[in-house]
């Protein structure tokens, strides 16, 4: 299908204005294609993680080492999704919930391409370090939904709120708007 601006515009979720590569703590969600249920299976609320899994696993795990402004908090591999909640921080002593609460929500700014140690660059790296691994793998048709949901925390309750939300997500895999019958 040749490109069409009407139906193939992706609008972007990002907040106007806002500086992504500010210190700041982000909920993620990023999706499989078609929702495709390769990362693990859930039984009795945990998650029996399989080898493509373990390959995403363990790229988040090592965003740190390779981005220092990088501090992971919170997260859940689920069989179609992943969802962590990731930390921007220019200074190792900052608290970026004494200031996450101020972030500007103007929409109406155009975006730019994305900078280095920003969020938008994180996550293209993580998507495709997964990838690649994954199709190194065997996985020659593992593919990402395109984009992904970010949320700028913006003080301690809307923390521990989507904390416990990731805490209990494999326990609540039925009633989760991701969950696929088949498993």
């Amino acid at each position: 299908m040749k490109y069409n601006p009407d139906i193939h515009h992706h609008k972007s979720i990002r907040i106007g204005k806002h500086d992504y590569t500010r210190s700041g703590i982000y909920f993620m969600t990023i999706c499989i294609q078609n929702r495709e249920c390769v990362f693990c299976k859930i039984a009795n609320g945990d998650a029996q993680v399989t080898q493509w899994g373990a390959i995403a696993l363990n790229e988040w795990l090592a965003a740190p080492q390779h981005r220092s402004n990088v501090v992971l908090h919170e997260y859940v591999l689920m069989p179609n999704h992943f969802h962590g909640i990731v930390e921007i921080a220019k200074d190792k002593d900052f608290n970026s919930l004494d200031t996450a609460r101020r972030v500007p929500t103007n929409r109406e700014e155009k975006f730019g391409a994305p900078v280095a140690g920003s969020v938008p660059t994180l996550m293209r790296a993580y998507k495709a370090a997964v990838t690649k691994r994954i199709r190194q793998n065997g996985g020659d048709a593992f593919q990402w939904q395109r984009g992904y949901y970010e949320h700028i925390i913006r003080d301690e309750k809307d923390y521990i709120r989507i904390a416990e939300y990731i805490n209990n997500n494999p326990s609540n895999w039925k009633e989760d708007r991701f969950y696929d019958e088949r498993l």
